[in-house]
């Protein structure tokens, strides 16, 4: 399966938050149930995909 790439038009502060609440959840969900439930999995990856979001996007207005 090929990756689609989703851009999100937010403000760094809307970014931040969106981070915390995803964390916050896989951290919740985590505590509640065994770690490597699906949804646990699922967050985790977005989790990563919104940190790598925010690097590059920081290492590419460095740039500009």
């Amino acid at each position: 399966m090929r990756r689609s790439i989703y851009h999100l038009n937010v403000t760094d502060k809307q970014m931040q938050v969106l981070q915390n609440l995803v964390k916050q959840e896989r951290q919740r969900l985590a505590a509640d149930k065994t770690p490597a439930t699906p949804l646990v999995v699922a967050l985790k990856n977005i989790q990563k995909a919104l940190d790598n979001s925010v690097y590059f996007h920081a290492k590419h207005n460095l740039h500009n």
